[in-house]
């Protein structure tokens, strides 16, 4: 590459220049290490041109997803070539996509976000610089539209989200700026031949729905970008609301709210603030989506009697009391998981309560005649085995049956009383299947059988290894 080729200009009055340096100041980056991500295109390589203009650090990441062949190598050379022109640091990473890993471009972007994360620790890098601009801020609040997003989404992107450490400085210019800052600043990049292609949802808006709107609704956009400042306005509401009505309890982690919150409203506005006393909780993960069906749920339950739960997820409840609703975590969750190594040849493993044996040779006759300990077929088990505290939601097929049952449906069909339903286990194998459910080891002299296997790990007389799980006072 010849150094005076790619030579950038003077930095004149540029305004992306300017917007740069104001943005890296006012988030306290100026100066601090850098991760970016270049594809090759335009927005990345202007972005690391005027980076390195500035004399930023940086540590320069390109992902070849190997998906346009020749022309994904060729953009990854340029990539290379041009950071160590700068003189950075870069990593290329070529990946390759497998149908199996479903939608091509939430995988992408899933892979992308997770490479750059990594590196950022590694590195010790204070950011992530990515080259979004407005068009992108359009492109998304159409898309959050389209799927019904709610208003405190509509802001589109943000220019530091300091969760993820993602900083996008040049939100507020368009592409046709950057394309101008790239061809005044000799900025090598390639165009994506699919980008013209309308096959993925942001060509189809760029390509199809922009220019009819630019040419039927002139200033359409300006209007659309005004839509997040009706989300933040909204979000300011919410956040005020919760300040005043959501009580804290941080030592035992839970929160309240009065019902008098709740029943004199309207439904959609009970749905808003139940959506907010659980998202405000720190045992729901942000990543985490409440579901129309999960509000209702949560909705039903100000109308219930006391004593009524809703699960969450694994880790979190919300209990109707007397005159609140009570979010805490759930109690059942935080019991230890016992892990159980695969046994040696003739082992006998134990793992208090439980004992563990891979027998080989036995038959069904000689299963039959033994006592109530629990077999399964050791050829059907993967290894690592976990017992653990069963949870809401568990589903598994209880020997004889075709179909999945809930655990809960389990206890209940068989008569158990409440008190005691804590005290059954789940046996899970190193797939996070449930190969069996482990009975009351109190109850032990009282039952037939130390558990029930799924019907998936039962043994048949093809069955040559078996998997033997007892109790330990049953050897002595």
């Amino acid at each position: 590459m010849n150094k005076s080729e790619y030579t950038p200009s003077s930095l004149g009055n540029s305004t992306l220049l300017e917007t740069l340096e104001e943005s890296l100041r006012s988030h306290e980056l100026w100066g601090k290490k850098l991760i970016i991500g270049v594809s090759g295109g335009v927005d990345s390589m202007a972005l690391l041109t005027a980076l390195h203009e500035l004399k930023q650090q940086l540590f320069v990441i390109h992902i070849n997803y190997g998906l346009r062949g020749v022309d994904s190598d060729q953009d990854q050379e340029l990539v290379e070539h041009l950071a160590q022109f700068y003189a950075f640091e870069v990593a290329s990473f070529r990946l390759h996509y497998d149908s199996s890993f479903g939608n091509l471009q939430a995988w992408a972007r899933e892979i992308r976000y997770q490479i750059f994360s990594e590196l950022r620790r590694e590195e010790a890098a204070e950011a992530i610089v990515l080259a979004h601009h407005r068009e992108d801020v359009l492109e998304t609040v159409f898309q959050k539209l389209f799927r019904g997003s709610s208003p405190v989404h509509w802001d589109g992107m943000k220019v530091w989200e300091e969760e993820q450490a993602l900083f996008r400085p040049w939100l507020k210019h368009s592409k046709t700026e950057l394309i101008d800052y790239a061809g005044i600043s000799s900025v090598p990049y390639r165009e994506d031949s699919t980008n013209a292609k309308s096959t993925y949802n942001r060509n189809w808006l760029r390509n199809e729905w922009v220019p009819m709107l630019n040419q039927r609704f002139p200033g359409w956009d300006e209007h659309l970008l005004d839509l997040g400042e009706y989300g933040r306005l909204l979000r300011s509401y919410q956040d005020q609301w919760a300040a005043r009505c959501i009580r804290f309890h941080v030592d035992s982690n839970q929160h309240k709210v009065d019902l008098t919150e709740l029943e004199p409203f309207s439904e959609s506005v009970q749905l808003d603030r139940l959506k907010i006393f659980v998202e405000k909780h720190p045992l729901f993960r942000k990543e985490e989506r409440l579901s129309r069906g999960q509000l209702n749920h949560l909705r039903g339950l100000i109308k219930a009697e006391p004593g009524k739960k809703v699960s969450v997820n694994e880790h979190l409840r919300v209990y109707r009391q007397r005159t609140c609703l009570l979010a805490m975590p759930d109690q059942t969750s935080t019991h230890a998981t016992e892990l159980i190594e695969q046994p040696g040849s003739n082992e006998l493993l134990q793992k208090e309560p439980y004992t563990f044996q891979v027998l080989k040779g036995m038959n069904l006759l000689e299963l039959a005649k033994n006592g109530p300990e629990l077999y399964l077929d050791a050829h059907t088990v993967s290894w690592p085995l976990r017992i653990r505290d069963w949870k809401e939601g568990d589903r598994f097929t209880p020997l004889g049956m075709k179909g999945t049952t809930k655990m809960s449906d389990y206890l209940i069909n068989n008569k158990i009383p409440l008190a005691e339903k804590p005290d059954y286990k789940i046996l899970e194998d190193g797939n996070n299947s449930i190969i069996a459910v482990l009975f009351p080891t109190n109850k032990s002299k009282d039952i037939s059988h130390y558990g029930i296997p799924s019907d998936q790990q039962k043994c048949t007389q093809a069955t040559t290894l078996v998997l033997q799980i007892g109790l330990k006072s049953s050897i002595n």
